[in-house]
């Protein structure tokens, strides 16, 4: 575990867990080539847009605030085969250890897409 300092501004609880890990990472193109092997909370940040902008396109409307949204749908489904997320049980985010169900490591886990939109449809 990485100690912070007093007062430390940031946040390292994770809401959900998506692919920031350099070693599965990123591919980026600059300079006129590719460079591989980046990851990092940076690149999770467009994964997740682009995640809420297929759903709000599938379901013809905007989100809205998602944080809510997520956890109520973890109270709701909890995990399982119809659930919209899938728990992580192994590994660590350098300051925690995965669970089961949600935990510090991981948050809420990744997320099950089609179920996820599945269970913001409108009609």
């Amino acid at each position: 575990m990485i100690d912070l300092p007093a007062g430390y501004g940031g946040r390292n609880l994770p809401d959900v867990s998506l692919n920031a890990d350099p070693q599965t990472g990123n591919s980026v193109y600059f300079g006129g080539a590719w460079i591989y092997g980046y990851g990092d909370t940076s690149f999770v940040a467009p994964q997740l847009n682009c995640i809420a902008a297929l759903i709000s396109q599938v379901n013809g409307g905007r989100l809205g605030h998602l944080n809510p949204q997520l956890y109520a749908r973890l109270n709701q489904y909890g995990y399982g085969s119809n659930s919209p997320f899938n728990g992580i049980t192994t590994g660590d985010n350098l300051y925690w250890q995965a669970a089961p169900n949600f935990n510090p490591g991981s948050g809420i886990g990744t997320l099950n897409v089609p179920n996820l939109a599945k269970s913001f449809r409108r009609w």
